[in-house]
């Protein structure tokens, strides 16, 4: 499957975020599959915090209940598919 990294990187409010590398443009899709690689048992909404080029940050949260579980972040030197927008919910 895809080369995966992971690793802890610092600082956001409810604790660390974890970042993934993969070596595909970052689309929805592969924003869904990493958050439910996580989460597999879990309903989730998937909320893209920012975006550039090379990467996204995306909240992860209880799609029910709004509860924040987490964020990744998620990067690939192959970029961002021009289909993901800050703002955007994704659900998983």
């Amino acid at each position: 499957m895809w080369g995966i990294l992971l690793e802890l990187a610092g600082g956001f409010l409810f604790g660390a975020a974890v970042a993934l590398i993969v070596s595909t443009i970052i689309d929805a899709s592969v924003v869904k599959d990493k958050a439910k690689e996580k989460y597999p048992n879990k309903s989730l909404k998937l909320l893209i915090k920012s975006k550039n080029t090379r990467k996204v940050d995306v909240g992860i949260y209880n799609r029910k209940t709004g509860e924040h579980y987490d964020d990744i972040q998620i990067e690939s030197e192959k970029g961002v598919s021009e289909s993901l927008y800050e703002g955007q919910e994704l659900y998983a």
